[in-house]
């Protein structure tokens, strides 16, 4: 499976889980209509994003993924800005290179190291979230 669909069904799952949450706890439902604007409107901002990273950095989508020592758990976290946002990135993998997670979120920054920043802090989060007791960080 291509990872263009991997993050792209990730952003669909997000933006589920967020109407959904919005509908159940705010009890406020939305038009299919607004479902369909709303899921537009992520695509598009990631798409954005994603392609102006590229186009800035070829040899960065050359690079390929390592495995880690045996026992270990590897993030590999991301940032990628435009000029009014930036969206982050982590995967996580276990030693044999299985996938254990996969996250990406919008931040309101168009700061490269702040971005980057918070990739790391979120990579930490979710690792202590899901009890990932050894676990190597990449950017």
């Amino acid at each position: 499976m291509s990872r263009g669909i991997i993050f792209f069904s990730l952003l669909a799952k997000e933006f589920i889980l967020k109407w959904r949450n919005h509908d159940d706890f705010e009890r406020k439902s939305i038009s299919h209509e607004g479902l369909h604007r709303g899921l537009s409107r992520i695509f598009l901002e990631h798409w954005s994003v994603l392609k102006s990273y590229h186009q800035s950095d070829k040899s960065r989508a050359n690079s390929q993924w390592c495995m880690p020592a045996s026992g270990l758990f590897k993030l590999n976290c991301d940032a990628a800005v435009h000029s009014k946002h930036s969206v982050i990135v982590v995967v996580a993998r276990d030693w044999r290179g299985n996938w254990v997670l996969a996250h990406t979120e919008n931040k309101s920054t168009n700061i490269q190291v702040q971005a980057q920043a918070e990739a790391l802090r979120w990579s930490v989060c979710l690792a202590s979230n899901k009890n990932l007791q050894k676990v190597l960080i990449r950017r």
